[in-house]
């Protein structure tokens, strides 16, 4: 297996072409292949240095957790757990939600990032 670059061609030519047009990338102009191929938007890929990027604000919606983010390796990977729509709305439910962030059956990996440029 491979690990993940990111697709580093990618953040290079847009770095490149953005200093050359004196420009900065915006939020969402940078895509991985694999987050531009997903049918169902479930990878987002963005600035974590920005604050009002996408994935800056589905991070703040508390629902993030990163895998073995117990062991302080700082993953640049953050996974959103799934929301049942039929839940009800209690203060109850949100507190199972962010202490069931070991259990992979429960979540999905819906945030992809890792790209400071």
């Amino acid at each position: 297996m491979e690990k993940c670059t990111f697709c580093v061609q990618r953040i290079t030519r847009a770095k490149r072409t953005a200093e050359q047009g004196n420009t900065t990338i915006r939020d969402g102009a940078l895509q991985p292949a694999c987050v531009q191929a997903c049918p169902t938007d479930a990878l987002v890929f963005g600035n974590w240095l920005d604050s009002n990027s996408r994935i800056n604000r589905l991070a703040q919606a508390q629902r993030d957790y990163h895998l073995l983010g117990e062991l302080g390796t700082e993953p640049n990977v953050l996974y959103l757990m799934k929301v049942d729509p039929n839940a009800t709305t209690s203060s109850e439910t949100e507190n199972e939600y962010r202490n069931i962030t070991n259990d992979k059956t429960n979540a999905r990996p819906v945030e992809s990032s890792a790209a400071r440029f």
